[in-house]
């Protein structure tokens, strides 16, 4: 799950290329990250990584739905994603480097961490 204000969002939708839907919110040709909006990423054991876009419908209740979406693309391999991770490192200079003063940090992850990410 990956939960952040709308520029992080936006950010995240501009590097891996994603769209959504957030109606009523907003008419589906506007991407929009309403109040509480998250993306969430999960993948089951080695397949493929589902991408959804959650948010809430605000309708002035109480009870206001959280609706959840498939964002387009609704899912992308773990070789997509680092293809295009790779690529943008490549081509980005200010992203390279901030790769390279936080891989140290990355890299020393407790792998148990990263397993527990994976839904079986």
């Amino acid at each position: 799950l990956y939960v952040g204000h709308d520029a992080d969002l936006d950010g995240m939708s501009a590097f891996f290329n994603l769209t959504w839907d957030s109606a009523p919110h907003c008419p589906a040709e506007v991407r929009s990250t309403p109040p509480g909006s998250a993306l969430l990423l999960r993948r089951r054991g080695q397949g493929p990584v589902e991408i959804r876009f959650l948010y809430t419908a605000f309708d002035g209740s109480a009870s206001a739905p959280l609706i959840s979406k498939a964002a387009t693309p609704p899912e992308m391999s773990m070789q997509q994603i680092q293809a295009i991770v790779h690529q943008k490192l490549q081509s980005t200079p200010i992203l390279r480097t901030c790769w390279e003063k936080t891989r140290h940090y990355v890299e020393h992850i407790p792998s148990w961490i990263l397993e527990a990410t994976v839904v079986q």
